[in-house]
């Protein structure tokens, strides 16, 4: 174990490289202050399906969605990490292949003290399951719905907690 005395400022950013490095399961992206890839780890490439060599330089826009790329999003979402420190959002990100995946995307201006941009790091997670789940507990609802609202030979209404009709099935209107 190691005391907090001997921590020096370059053991802890070679912890933190070798964090980065062995994450695979989280895109880590260093970014200049103009938004092109410093650094791509092996969660980058896993994820988005581009080698270091294939996107270092590029400009960060590459794995976006062509729709969010005509709207601005990632310009937007640096000019918001600038602004406020961080954002954080949820939306589609292309792989390599074309193929889409919805991702949760915190983007982190990273500054000296002095209040200089030295750049933006990014933290990209798959969280494609998270959305199948939820679509398909809306799709379940729907269909309950639809299921309910054609009953028409009996009542069915909704209460909530405190008792008050919340809804009701086409039985239950005049």
């Amino acid at each position: 174990m190691h005391d907090a005395s001997e921590w020096s400022e370059e053991k802890n950013l070679e912890w933190l490289r070798r964090w980065a490095v062995s994450t695979s399961d989280q895109a880590m992206i260093a970014l200049s202050p103009a938004g092109h890839v410093l650094s791509w780890n092996p969660g980058g490439q896993a994820m988005h399906g581009y080698p270091g060599d294939e996107i270092v330089g590029r400009h960060i826009s590459v794995p976006y969605a062509d729709d969010d790329c005509q709207r601005g999003v990632p310009e937007h979402v640096l000019r918001e990490a600038r602004e406020h420190g961080r954002h954080e959002f949820e939306g589609w990100r292309r792989r390599k292949g074309g193929d889409l995946f919805w991702a949760n995307v915190v983007t982190t201006a990273i500054s000296r003290p002095d209040g200089r941009l030295d750049g933006f790091v990014e933290v990209v997670r798959d969280v494609s399951d998270k959305r199948q789940a939820h679509e398909a507990v809306i799709e379940s609802e729907r269909r309950f719905w639809l299921l309910v609202d054609g009953v028409t030979d009996y009542s069915i209404f909704m209460l909530s907690p405190e008792g008050h009709v919340t809804n009701g099935n086409q039985g239950a209107r005049p």
